[in-house]
């Protein structure tokens, strides 16, 4: 996929009717033109466009967003409206692998079966496979340890492995979590640290748990 592509799915993965608009766009093309006298613009242009039109200086949040925030996803359009559709297959092969979801052993066969060059893929595949493998060592029990293409937590700190801990037969997870090693240097640390954590659902784990 061209970048502009590649970064319009990345920021659509976290969100299920948002991902569908992202596939019908990638067969139609994208909806709505930015403005014509972008055409060929920079994040410089494209913040000078936005204060104007908002009155507003570089430093103001409008509607919640950053004026930064605002300048970047009107480039993001401007980048996408000169890219080149997606091939067909790439879309299919695409959707393809966000489908693939069931028991770890299953999904994992299907994603290598589906991913057949690429050092770095191969690699991750191998990690998840030996995450999966200490889990089954550490909990050998009846508990199902599945794995779904399409799980994505909705914040965009994560930079690896999502995670949910549901009971058997529930909808809303017990914990859910993942990998941020970005998070605590966007936040001011001189350097970046690995690392992992989750949220608990307090008044779901004592439900599951017959209240006691």
């Amino acid at each position: 996929l061209e970048n502009a592509w590649a970064r319009r799915f990345a920021l659509a993965f976290r969100h299920p009717s948002l991902l569908t608009q992202v596939f019908e766009e990638a067969r139609s093309g994208p909806r709505g033109k930015p403005p014509p006298l972008l055409a060929s613009a920079t994040l410089g242009d494209a913040e000078r466009y936005v204060t104007g039109r908002l009155n507003c200086d570089l430093g103001d949040v409008v509607c919640g967003r950053s004026v930064l925030e605002i300048s970047e996803r009107l480039l993001d359009k401007i980048k996408l409206s000169r890219a080149s559709l997606p091939a067909p297959k790439d879309v299919a092969r695409l959707m393809e692998f966000l489908s693939v979801s069931g028991p770890a052993e299953q999904s994992l066969s299907k994603l290598r079966a589906l991913c057949t060059s690429g050092k770095k893929f191969s690699a991750a595949l191998d990690a998840l496979n030996e995450r999966t493998a200490r889990l089954r060592a550490t909990f050998p029990s009846d508990d199902e340890i599945l794995v779904s293409a399409a799980l994505g937590r909705n914040f965009l700190y994560y930079t690896g492995l999502a995670f949910e801990i549901k009971a058997r037969g529930a909808t809303l997870p017990l914990a859910a979590g993942g990998r941020y090693d970005r998070l605590l240097n966007d936040l001011g640390a001189p350097r970046v640290i690995p690392s992992v954590g989750a949220a608990l659902w307090p008044e779901r784990i004592l439900n599951a748990g017959g209240g006691s």
